[in-house]
């Protein structure tokens, strides 16, 4: 990338094509791991130098990635530079000058704090079955959208155990806590929320803050057949070394029982 002008900032908009277990297992074979993005620039010697050390991911699909230059705004000429070795497929790449660039500090456990933030109230939370959206596109080479409406197909493989039961999930949606509304391939999850009203000439964007995990079951996944054994928070590796109490916490909301393609 060489700018074209002075800027404060890149735009990336595109998606990233996520990785499975059998990519990973092909890393540790050759004793490689994953390089997150790092943004390069070159200095004056034709030296490439690390400018972001990581500038993040677009998280889900087709996301927009502001990554702003760290010592402010670079002159026109500057050489920039992309590295990883993830896929991503992006769609437009934009540059920001003559502008206001904030950081909003994100926390694990902790609700994200700036003057401008307004917490949305979760007020009704359901888990229900609906099925699959209509896929469009190439999904081979994550070139893909989905429709909202359902399908009639199930085609996709189903973990084996216990999981969330259908009905009210509002109380495991609330906090942080480890304890999970387990999804498996053809539910949803239902959300509302309640906000306070506009002011007069303002406008609102929203943010959806998730924290979980996904468990994928690809062949060399060595549980990815199985719900258990559960993540948890702080654990240094999977499967962690999860305490009873915290097992027979999760009993009373994992009623319903994954046996091949039905739950009981």
């Amino acid at each position: 990338i060489v700018l074209g002008d002075s800027a404060q900032a890149l735009v990336l908009w595109g998606r990233i094509a996520w990785y499975d277990s059998t990519t990973s297992y092909a890393l540790a074979q050759s004793q490689r791991t994953w390089t997150f993005p790092q943004l390069l620039v070159q200095d004056d010697g034709g030296r490439w130098k690390t400018l972001v050390p990581s500038v993040g991911l677009p998280a889900g699909m087709d996301r927009s990635l502001v990554i702003p230059f760290p010592d402010g705004a670079l002159p026109r000429g500057t050489r920039l530079r992309l590295v990883s070795n993830l896929r991503f497929l992006w769609d437009r790449v934009a540059l920001l000058r003559d502008c206001s660039v904030e950081t909003i500090p994100c926390v694990p456990d902790r609700p994200l704090s700036h003057p401008g933030l307004r917490m949305a109230t979760l007020v009704e939370a359901s888990l229900h079955d609906r099925g699959y959206s209509i896929v469009k596109g190439n999904p081979d080479r994550h070139e893909q959208d989905w429709l909202w409406q359902a399908e009639p197909r199930d085609e996709f493989v189903r973990p084996q155990g216990w999981v969330t039961a259908f009905g009210d999930v509002r109380d495991l949606l609330t906090d942080h806590d480890d304890r999970f509304c387990i999804l498996v391939p053809g539910d949803a999850a239902r959300l509302k929320f309640t906000v306070d009203p506009l002011k007069p000439g303002r406008r609102r964007t929203w943010f959806l803050r998730v924290t979980g995990w996904a468990k994928e079951a690809g062949f060399h996944n060595r549980t990815g057949r199985r719900i258990d054994p559960l993540p948890c928070r702080g654990m240094k590796s999977y499967p962690p070394r999860v305490p009873n109490s915290r097992v027979q916490a999760l009993e009373s909301s994992n009623r319903r029982r994954m046996i091949g393609k039905r739950s009981y």
